[in-house]
């Protein structure tokens, strides 16, 4: 009765698994993975660089804290 058991759940599992074909991808594909890789990487430099998210926030780094600006003050520095 165990081996039948056994065999019971494996086939089971066998035809509910049977679905996936997993094969390695393409060439094409790592391409197009890299691609956006190389394009989010410059993205995120980019923001860094010109410190975009602290200027959309209204940051500003003082005296090793995050100090928010003033909006009148905030506008003339965005310019």
């Amino acid at each position: 009765m165990c081996l039948q058991w056994k065999l019971c759940i494996h086939t089971a599992w066998r035809k509910q698994n049977s679905s996936f074909n997993l094969q390695a991808l393409d060439a094409f594909d790592y391409l197009i993975i890299g691609g956006a890789t190389v394009v989010w990487a410059a993205l995120v430099q980019t923001i860094w660089h010109f410190h975009l998210f602290e200027r959309f926030l209204r940051l500003e780094w003082k005296r090793e804290t995050w100090v928010r600006i003033p909006p009148d003050v905030a506008s003339t520095r965005l310019l």
